[in-house]
């Protein structure tokens, strides 16, 4: 996997519904809004709970990244999407093919603003709220989460 430089692809992978999944923020600690449920973990620290998130969530069938957009590679969320799937090919997977990362590390299409621009802000404080039987769709090797109903 190339470290951060291109947005994680997902090729050949179908549609279909997850029921067990993460989202992670990957913005600043102090942001405003949250897709509930979604648990934050800001870029500037990633790396210094990457090696322990993935010993605890390694078995989570799919992790989900964002930042405010992730309009480009280097974006927080595809960043530290690429960063959590090279740690858990090394710490984890131990040589599975590179296919078998992509299938556990998405990025949300649009990034917050594509959530807020459909679902509306919601508040930090209306967290926790757990989504369930997400529909998953895969355009361009990312995650779009933008169209399930809350």
């Amino acid at each position: 996997m190339n470290q951060g430089s291109e947005t994680i692809k997902l090729d050949g992978y179908d549609s279909k519904r997850v029921s067990s999944f993460v989202v992670v923020d990957a913005r600043r600690a102090d942001c405003e809004s949250m897709i509930p449920g979604a648990i934050n973990l800001p870029a500037h620290s990633f790396a210094l709970s990457s090696c322990t998130l993935v010993r605890v969530l390694h078995q989570v069938p799919l992790m989900s990244f964002h930042c405010n957009s992730c309009a480009s590679p280097m974006s927080h969320g595809p960043l530290v999407a690429s960063w959590y799937a090279d740690t858990l090919a090394k710490a984890v997977l131990q040589g599975a093919e590179k296919a078998t990362v992509y299938e556990c590390v998405a990025v949300l299409v649009g990034g917050m603003k594509g959530w807020e621009e459909l679902h509306g802000k919601r508040a930090v404080s209306e967290g926790g709220k757990v989504i369930k039987d997400l529909p998953v769709e895969r355009d361009d090797g990312m995650l779009d989460l933008r169209s399930i109903p809350l």
